[in-house]
């Protein structure tokens, strides 16, 4: 591959959840951590870091959810009727996604 093509490639993907995970163009094998770490800029790093957990909620939306505070981004587990975001000390129900009650 040329680092032309895999730089579209990674800059496509960034901008398109639906791509992820990031595949060398030639052979379609993923890339891995270390692969992008050495390939990407600190910009495109964080915009990664945000489509891996996008990717990773959505994925797995059954039992992860992002926090339901506006703004808030972590990632919480939804197997217990409550939970409290280590991020914005707020707590939920899982149920109805409001706060606990």
């Amino acid at each position: 591959f040329c680092f032309g093509c895999l730089d579209q490639c990674i800059n496509s993907t960034l901008g398109d959840i639906s791509l992820f995970p990031i595949k060398c163009p030639h052979c379609m094998i993923e890339l891995t951590i270390d692969d992008l770490e050495s390939l990407i800029d600190i910009e495109s790093w964080d915009k990664l870091i945000n489509v891996a957990a996008n990717h990773f909620v959505n994925r797995n939306s059954e039992s992860v959810t992002y926090c339901y505070t506006p703004g808030c981004k972590q990632i919480n587990l939804l197997k217990l009727t409550y939970f409290r975001c280590d991020v914005c000390e707020t707590i939920y129900c899982s149920l109805c996604q409001k706060k606990a009650h």
